[in-house]
């Protein structure tokens, strides 16, 4: 079984697990940097910013 990762923690102290967009455990919404999709948008980002800069 692979163990899920649990890298940042909520207010309540409660380890949350990556990508969740809510505690599991108080139910209020995880930081913006727990979000799957964060890791694409900043490689979109900067890869946009280094093909633009070589124009």
């Amino acid at each position: 079984m692979v163990k899920e990762i649990r890298i940042f923690r909520c207010s309540c102290n409660h380890r949350l697990r990556y990508g969740a967009s809510s505690c599991s455990y108080c139910f209020r919404p995880t930081p913006i940097w727990n979000r799957w999709w964060l890791p694409l948008v900043l490689v979109a980002v900067i890869g946009a910013g280094i093909w633009l800069n070589r124009l």
